[in-house]
């Protein structure tokens, strides 16, 4: 079985950041599986497993979170889903604490075998 990778990255930094490290990652691991949620530089790399959302997910402030509670809520579960049906032997999170913080406690409680950097 081919190394799979989940990343989630939520903001346009967190994507070039990310872009960077697929690019090495995918060189020195040919045949790597990425999939995730980011923005258009990862997309680039890691193909139609990546979903581009860094532009619907960049909010400022607490007030704009909660006026999106169901849409992020909705992304969250969707994701959850995809890490369940991809089975990654690693969870990268990129920046954007606010949901990657829960994002990573709800991996470790089903699938405590996945390693998280």
């Amino acid at each position: 079985m081919a190394e799979r990778v989940y990343v989630v990255a939520g903001e346009l930094s967190g994507d070039a950041h990310g872009a960077g490290l697929l690019e090495v990652l995918s060189r020195l691991r040919p045949g790597i599986e990425i999939a995730g949620a980011g923005g258009p530089e990862m997309r680039g790399i890691a193909g139609a497993g990546m979903r581009d959302w860094v532009e619907e997910a960049a909010v400022v402030g607490v007030w704009e979170v909660l006026k999106r509670y169901g849409w992020f809520k909705a992304r969250f579960d969707e994701m959850l889903a995809e890490v369940r049906e991809f089975r990654p032997q690693v969870l990268l999170l990129i920046d954007y604490p606010g949901f990657n913080l829960r994002f990573s406690e709800a991996v470790r409680r089903e699938f405590p075998e996945v390693r998280q950097v």
